[in-house]
């Protein structure tokens, strides 16, 4: 077992990996997001997707064309690739545009 110094620096470590998580996600800062108002605007195209801040999480809404309704895809869990300053990802709206793509993980 380890020392009791050792564990509350491996604690300590799990905690502020947490706080980071957090605050960011796959290079965005979670405080930049839109909230739930930025479903108020309908989308441009079928399929649209936007990243929506619900509090400390983030979640991903899909503009129905048929419906008119941003539909619920899931809570964003984590997200993979380069951050919006290396890969030329532009942040508008909850939406990230640009010529590269980016995969984020989802959770129903």
């Amino acid at each position: 077992m380890a020392s009791g110094a050792v564990q509350k620096e491996f604690e300590e470590s799990v905690a502020h990996s947490k706080l980071a998580a957090q605050l960011e996600l796959g290079g965005m800062k979670i405080s930049e997001l839109p909230g739930a108002e930025a479903l108020l605007r309908p989308g441009k195209k079928d399929g649209d997707t936007k990243m929506i801040r619900e509090g400390s999480t983030v979640v991903c809404y899909s503009w129905s064309e048929e419906t008119q309704i941003w539909n619920k895809v899931g809570d964003v869990v984590g997200g993979s690739g380069a951050t919006q300053n290396t890969s030329g990802r532009v942040l508008y709206e909850g939406m990230v545009h640009s010529s590269s793509s980016a995969l984020y993980f989802f959770k129903n």
